[in-house]
């Protein structure tokens, strides 16, 4: 099968999506680029509030275009992820996906997450490249490593998540490395919720 990694990775995120998205009443996909996440999305949850984010102004009319041909509840707006927009408190059981789009942040995703905690999300979700879960005395790993790096690609996020967490403010469902990618790349599954907003929302049930 040619497309056999792309295969694979429209069933982990089927399956992730069902499991950390299925009880969110919408969801923003951050850097949604074609918008091929929110469709899928759309497909597995039809009438599900969906919302598309990205800094080139394509993927804000493939989003209106798919609203108005599919018949789809889905919106699209401009946003930087480097220079965040304050956009006020998500509404109640709204979550935040990333999928291949934090990578390009490099060490610069600082003022993204401070962006995330300000919005209030149910819950968070990434399928991101993540250089702490390579094993460095693995030699693929060990290229992917520095193919992330001389590429300068997302380094350091979930370390900075883990110290949120160490300090009370977010709670880290899953850091998972799923091997489903390419030799040098692949995206590992992060899931992730601000505390605070866990506590606001009586009405959340827990993902184990």
């Amino acid at each position: 099968n040619p497309q056999l990694e792309y295969d694979l990775f429209t069933l982990v995120r089927q399956l992730v999506f069902h499991r950390y998205l299925s009880d969110c009443d919408a969801i923003h996909e951050y850097g949604c680029g074609s918008c091929g996440n929110l469709l899928l999305l759309a497909g597995m949850f039809p009438g599900r509030r969906l919302h598309a984010l990205d800094w080139a102004q394509a993927s804000v009319e493939i989003a209106e275009l798919i609203a108005s041909r599919a018949g789809v509840p889905l919106s699209g707006e401009r946003f930087d992820m480097r220079q965040p927009s304050a956009r006020g408190p998500l509404a109640g059981g709204s979550a935040i996906l990333t999928v291949h789009a934090l990578e390009q942040l490099g060490t610069d995703f600082g003022p993204l997450i401070e962006h995330f905690l300000a919005s209030g999300p149910k819950r968070v979700v990434h399928l991101e490249p993540i250089m702490e879960l390579y094993d460095p005395t693995n030699v693929y790993d060990h290229l992917a490593i520095e193919y992330s790096r001389r590429r300068g690609y997302l380094d350091g996020y979930l370390a900075a998540l883990r110290k949120l967490a160490d300090q009370g403010r977010i709670e880290i469902l899953a850091a998972v490395r799923p091997c489903i990618g390419g030799v040098i790349h692949e995206a590992s599954l992060i899931v992730w919720e601000d505390r605070k907003s866990t506590r606001l929302n009586s009405s959340h049930s827990s993902v184990s």
